[in-house]
């Protein structure tokens, strides 16, 4: 077997690693396209404020420590798992109801009178950011007649927000605050059309 002396082997190009090659306007465009690309994946569509409890009550806040949180003594609490109250969030009337999972807090739901939809709507949007979705229910109210449920959705890694204008009753708005794995977010019954959109 013949071997190649080594003027004969075939010379491997050194890299210069101290100079760039210049980028030319084809080289320019597929940079800013895999720039995009990658960014795209990355940005999260709809950032918010992701909240990590409940008027400073942090999530896995136990009963005694909401308590003194809150500085109340309208607190009722039916057995440790769930607490209610009739307070305000902003200057929205509300039924706050407190959920406890293993000892610590986990959700918070409010009721409030429907009218006061926009207003705890703007209060939420300041509280926030914009939802991350929104839900349109048509559902049945007298006489068959189909009235329009605006839902907010707001969803994040660990914690979800759902503002309703109607609960169960069209009188009473309900928006629950929680970790996501105890905020449902599956619409009352009579439901009979939902229209998602996603910003």
């Amino acid at each position: 077997m013949r071997t190649q002396p080594c003027s004969e082997r075939p010379q491997s190009r050194a890299r210069d690693y101290g100079t760039a090659r210049p980028l030319t306007p084809s080289r320019t465009m597929w940079v800013g396209v895999v720039g995009l690309f990658v960014i795209g994946f990355v940005t999260p569509a709809a950032p918010w404020n992701e909240p990590d409890g409940y008027h400073g009550m942090a999530w896995g806040t136990s009963v005694d420590d909401a308590k003194a949180t809150l500085n109340t003594t309208g607190l009722a609490c039916l057995g440790s798992d769930y607490c209610v109250e009739a307070t305000t969030d902003g200057s929205v009337p509300v039924y706050l109801g407190l959920t406890f999972r293993y000892g610590g807090l986990v959700m918070a739901t409010l009721v409030f009178p429907s009218r006061h939809y926009e207003s705890l709507r703007d209060l939420f949007l300041e509280r926030y950011g914009a939802p991350t979705s929104t839900i349109d229910e048509q559902q049945p109210y007298r006489r068959g007649e189909l009235v329009r449920n605006e839902i907010l959705v707001w969803s994040g890694r660990q914690a979800s927000v759902i503002l309703r204008r109607y609960g169960s009753e069209f009188d009473e708005g309900r928006a629950t605050i929680g970790l996501r794995s105890d905020v449902e977010i599956g619409p009352p019954e009579g439901v009979v059309k939902r229209n998602t959109t996603v910003p």
